[in-house]
This record gives C-alpha cells, sequence and structure tokens, in this order.
C-alpha cells in the first residue's frame, strides 16, 4: 500500500506520485482532484480550506475525454433531455474540482447514433472505415459541426483518411485503446 498522496500503479508493483491538486486517500486507488472547498498539502492529502476561504476555480481540471456521466446521468443513455444532464453534471462535478468537460459517450447501433446525441462501446457495433469517410457519416449524419473529438483505432484500413478529413472539419482525434 502507498502513502496517501500517491497510488499504485496497474501491477500493484510500484507507487506513483499524484500530480498536484489530486490525492489518493488510501494509497491503492487513482489520484482523485482534491474536492470543493479543499486545498493541496505537501504534495500528500487535500485539507479543508481554513475558515472564511474557498478555493480558487481557475485551479481547477479539466476533463477532456471520459467523462461519460455522473450523479445518475449516462450521456450514452439518457438522450431525453441531453442539455439538463449536461447541466447537472457540470454543475456536480464542479464541487471536485473539475472546472470543464467533454461529455463522451460509448459506441451503439446505429439508432442510438441517430438519434440527437451521438455514441454510446460494444465490441460488435464498432464501425469500421472500408468506405472511408462514407462509414462514419453514414452514421453520425453529414454534419459534424458539434463533433469536437472522435476516439478510433488508427490501425483500421482507411483511418488515415478519415483522420485527415476530420482534422480538416476541426474535429479532434483520440486514438481508442
Amino acid at each position: 500500500m502507498c502513502e496517501d498522496g500517491n497510488y499504485q500503479d496497474l501491477t500493484g508493483q510500484t507507487s506513483s506520485n499524484c500530480p498536484p491538486g489530486f490525492t489518493s486517500e488510501d494509497g491503492m486507488t487513482n489520484c482523485i482532484p482534491c474536492g470543493k472547498d479543499k486545498y493541496w498539502v505537501n504534495a500528500t492529502t487535500c485539507e479543508d480550506c481554513p475558515a472564511g476561504s474557498k478555493t480558487d476555480v481557475k485551479n481547477g481540471v479539466p476533463d477532456i475525454q471520459g467523462c461519460k456521466g455522473a450523479l445518475g446521468v449516462d450521456f450514452s443513455v439518457n438522450t431525453d433531455n441531453i442539455e439538463e444532464g449536461v447541466a447537472k453534471v457540470a454543475k456536480g462535478i464542479l464541487e471536485h474540482g473539475v472546472t470543464s468537460f467533454c461529455p463522451t459517450i460509448v459506441t451503439s447501433s446505429e439508432s442510438t447514433y441517430k438519434q440527437e446525441k451521438k455514441g454510446a462501446h460494444d465490441v460488435n457495433l464498432i464501425q469500421t472505415f472500408d468506405n472511408g469517410m462514407a462509414d462514419l457519416t453514414k452514421i453520425y449524419g453529414e454534419d459534424l459541426t458539434n463533433v469536437a473529438i472522435v476516439t478510433l483505432a488508427p490501425e483500421l484500413a482507411k483511418s488515415g483518411e478519415v483522420i485527415k478529413e476530420l482534422v480538416e472539419r476541426g474535429i479532434k482525434v483520440s486514438v481508442g485503446v
């Protein structure tokens, strides 16, 4: 077991330091941000702010990919009122030091993608690029203006041309693992 402020790597053999503003309170789990009205002390633990003081939001942590939901909201499932769900998550995760995020979803059926929100990762539903960008727009639609990040497998045939097209459209491409 690692001391506070560190966490065990995936092998459980070594301890790693948590980055500034994060802690692992039990020494075994991954680092988490210091919560609302807490601050990072001596590279080890998060402590309550002194009476009358608060944490500064500008020192928060962004989550650019990986927030698939929180607080009972699943961005891949709860599609009836996505705006309400995103607002609820945004407010809730702020209390844990996350100041900005990009909602993400896991792979699902074509009918799910065609809803107002795109996405949802069942291995049987992962798409290929046999027809290049045409396969991607078949799923997501021609208008990709609301798409910020696409995670894909670069080893797939024709992924290079798809990546190039996405980048030309201003969409960030993330390598899936």
